[in-house]
């Protein structure tokens, strides 16, 4: 059985962001009634923005080391809910995290990671790698068509 339905756009302006959400309905009731929730490969729907445009053009990956002591899903979270920190991974290795941060140059980078990063209960150490180039940055990814999930 397949369905129709109708496409929306939702813009919402957070700050200097730019939010845009995509949604999809049924045309009408009794379709309503046949439609089961269904996974599907969408986590979100993005706009890229350029971040030249709003002074946020350098980039800096921050190894971040905890106390012994600290607990460390805890201060991954905590890090993860800093608005000014783009993406938080858990590294092995290292046993650190890996903290990516964007902003107008050194200054604001220093700042950030006093005032955002430096501030978290359990943070021991930080070491910070400023971008000098980049030659892609994405988050696509290829997909293997044999190993599709329903």
């Amino acid at each position: 059985m397949s369905f129709l339905f109708n496409w929306g756009v939702n813009f919402v302006l957070r700050g200097a962001a730019l939010i845009v959400n995509v949604f999809r309905h049924p045309i009408n009731e009794e379709d309503l009634k046949h439609v089961q929730y269904i996974r599907h490969p969408f986590e979100s729907y993005d706009v890229r923005l350029n971040p030249k445009f709003f002074n946020k053009g350098l980039i800096a990956f921050i190894t971040v080391k905890t106390d012994e002591n600290a607990d460390e899903i805890e201060v991954g979270k905590k890090l993860a809910r800093r608005p000014q920190v783009q993406e938080v991974h858990y590294v092995a290795g290292e046993d650190a995290f890996l903290v990516k941060l964007r902003g107008a140059d050194t200054e604001e980078i220093g700042r950030m990671i006093r005032e955002t990063i430096k501030s978290i209960n359990g943070v021991q150490l930080t070491q910070t790698a400023i971008v000098m180039s980049t030659y892609k940055e994405t988050a696509q990814f290829p997909i293997d068509d044999g190993n599709k999930r329903s």
